[in-house]
């Protein structure tokens, strides 16, 4: 198993040579339940929103967004 001290997962869904989405699939199932996930991305349909949270991701941003809107979920995610 994995040790974390980590407490939050930022992910590009389209990242180069390795998408957020192969991440998210390629993480042990204790890692995804040890951290939240947020997942940026370009896309905004509601499928690839679907498929974001079915892999495991918690939180869905798309873009584009402002830095501030950004760090405020951030704040928000780690404060819960």
């Amino acid at each position: 198993m994995m040790e974390s001290s980590y407490d939050l997962m930022i992910l590009d869904y389209m990242m180069p040579n390795l998408t957020g989405i192969e991440v998210i699939e390629l993480l042990p199932q204790e890692i995804k339940m040890s951290m939240p996930i947020l997942m940026l991305t370009a896309k905004s349909q509601e499928s690839d929103r679907q498929k974001v949270f079915d892999l495991g991701a918690d939180y869905f941003m798309s873009k584009p967004f402002s830095p501030i809107k950004l760090m405020n979920l951030v704040e928000d995610i780690l404060n819960d």
